[in-house]
């Protein structure tokens, strides 16, 4: 399956091709070897600040290790929408250490500011009820995958949540608090420190912890056939935002093509919004694809989700939210997608837990032909 280069690439392709031409060989002997040192000096920054976020994550963990041992009160989760993205996948790894800490028997409350925006968020909604009706739906997530009375979910202004920080008791922890206080994203850290816990003492919580199909079925609208008849494919076609992330036609004719001849007997499954299953629905027929699409057993994100724990396989390309399903489960796939701000558990795993059937392959390392 050949996968055509990106925007992106096509681009820096053109730029290197514009510089090379350039006369008395200034392109080649002064400007690209300049670009490389900068470049050099960039991956160099970054390898410390990813450093530094391990090294912040580790101090957590110890403080929430700490704090289980001596019988802590009340862990309390802050996610802000000022310091975050509309999106999610980003909120779910949040989301998903809560469920953790209630699994260990500990009180959490999830506290979701939304009085105020992310600069991205305006691409998702530029009106307040467009915005709040998100954030309904950040809750309902939260108060969905975490699903304990040990949890209680809240939404409210800065103000209020300062009010929380500045007379927290002393037998409660808020994570991060430093970035908290600074409102900046800490979303992803959630994803490091959940990583750390689990491989410093599992004990049993991981297998309580991952995310099943029978679980979250009663979120699927319509029942589809029997578990093993079917297989998923994440497909992303978004006409807001990070449209370089989005399929191509001639990606999803081959990945279709190539799965079929994987799994001959399964249906093949088109997951992705109205949007996105109208618009596949259209290439499908055009080239006669048999599919069906989420959207016709499932109208929100964590049916969407049940519908992947339900299959037998996934599969998806450049990425997208809705691949965190599969990845907080036991469900097999392939996830082709760039690492960008996560921080892998090691160089071929995405999660400590990640099985041998569950393969995830950071794309920003690979050639553009990986598949």
């Amino acid at each position: 399956m050949n996968i055509e280069l990106s925007r992106n690439q096509k681009i820096k392709k053109g730029i290197k091709a514009a510089l090379e031409g350039l006369p008395l060989g200034l392109g080649s002997n002064v400007v690209i070897p300049l670009i490389r040192w900068l470049l050099a000096v960039f991956v160099y920054r970054s390898a410390i600040k990813r450093f530094r976020r391990w090294q912040n994550a580790k101090r957590e963990a110890k403080i929430i290790s700490k704090g289980i041992t001596n019988g802590v009160n009340m862990v309390i989760i802050v996610y802000d929408n000022l310091a975050s993205p509309p999106t999610y996948g980003d909120i779910f790894f949040s989301i998903m250490f809560a469920r953790y800490l209630t699994l260990r028997d500990i009180k959490v409350r999830f506290y979701i500011v939304d009085s105020e925006y992310r600069q991205d968020w305006n691409n998702y909604s530029k009106t307040e009820i467009g915005k709040s009706k998100f954030v309904d739906e950040q809750v309902h997530l939260a108060r969905t995958i975490i699903n304990s009375s040990l949890a209680e979910i809240q939404r409210g202004p800065w103000s209020d949540c300062q009010e929380l920080l500045s007379t927290l008791p002393t037998d409660s922890i808020i994570p991060f608090v430093d970035g908290v206080k600074c409102r900046i994203g800490i979303y992803h850290d959630f994803w490091i420190l959940l990583n750390i816990l689990i491989t410093q003492n599992d004990d049993g919580i991981l297998e309580k912890l991952l995310l099943t199909g029978d679980e979250l079925k009663g979120n699927i609208d319509i029942q589809l056939a029997p578990k093993n008849s079917y297989i998923t494919i994440g497909c992303r076609h978004s006409t807001k935002w990070g449209d370089v992330r989005n399929l191509s036609i001639n990606e999803f004719v081959s990945i279709n093509i190539s799965l079929r001849k994987r799994f001959p007997n399964h249906l093949i499954m088109i997951v992705s919004d109205e949007l996105g299953c109208e618009y596949f629905s259209s290439v499908a027929k055009k080239y006669n694809l048999a599919c069906i699409y989420s959207k016709q057993y499932s109208s929100t994100y964590v049916g969407d989700g049940a519908l992947i724990l339900n299959s037998d396989f996934f599969f998806i390309l450049k990425g997208g939210g809705i691949s965190v399903f599969p990845q907080f489960s036991k469900v097999p796939f392939e996830n082709y997608q760039p690492a960008n701000e996560m921080l892998m558990w090691s160089q071929k795993k995405w999660a400590s837990w990640q099985n041998q059937d569950q393969l995830y392959f950071n794309t920003d390392v690979l050639p553009h032909h990986y598949i």
